[in-house]
């Protein structure tokens, strides 16, 4: 019987592909193997010629995310993945999954067994924001903790901690902004001195102007 994955989930696999570019597909699959076709399994195709099951290996890509997405979309009927599985007539709530089959490497999702599932052309994944443009900015002096107070906020401290995204903006080079420094220059191969002097300044993408 010739056969066909859904399209509903060729435009999943389209927008992970499209989000992860690099991950791996060693796990992917569609269509069941011989164990499957022994079984009632939304990885044979239907009367319809369809395949309702998709997985996508866990390698590569935020799963968490894939799964909220997928749990989301009007077409889900279950997800599997690492033990659990989340499932429609519970509400898409976690419960363990006991099959002999964990999951770990990949997650299973089937959708309903309805055309209108299997042509639903809603999407799966919101679109990745784009970034926010660095704001250019002209670093005077050297940033390090002690620098500004509540009394009076410093007005270079408080780019500095919108430049690393922190919740609280408030002039105040305290604790926080200090390991919040110190984390963006573990990840940016810096010396995690937690001060902002002329190399760090330059690899949050600023002008420095120091001395």
């Amino acid at each position: 019987m010739s056969w066909k994955l859904a399209p509903s989930l060729v435009r999943l696999r389209d927008e992970v592909n499209a989000r992860w570019p690099q991950r791996s597909k060693v796990s992917d699959g569609t269509i069941g193997d011989a164990r499957h076709a022994a079984t009632t399994s939304d990885h044979n195709p239907n009367k319809r010629g369809m395949v309702n099951a998709l997985d996508i290996t866990a390698s590569g890509v935020d799963t968490s995310a894939i799964i909220a997405a997928v749990i989301a979309h009007p077409a889900t009927n279950y997800v599997i993945f690492d033990r659990k599985i989340y499932s429609r007539k519970d509400g898409f709530k976690a419960k363990v999954y006991t099959g002999s089959n964990p999951h770990t490497a990949h997650i299973h999702i089937s959708i309903l067994q309805t055309e209108a599932a299997e042509q639903s052309a809603v999407s799966w994944m919101t679109p990745k924001p784009a970034p926010k443009p660095v704001v250019k900015y002209n670093l005077t002096k050297v940033l390090k903790k002690g620098v500004g107070s509540k009394a009076k906020p410093d007005a270079a401290v408080k780019t500095l901690q919108s430049r690393l995204g922190m919740k609280l903006i408030d002039g105040v080079f305290g604790s926080g902004t200090e390991t919040a420094v110190k984390a963006f220059q573990r990840n940016n191969k810096l010396k995690d001195d937690g001060v902002v002097g002329e190399k760090t300044a330059r690899t949050l993408g600023w002008l420095w102007r120091g001395k």
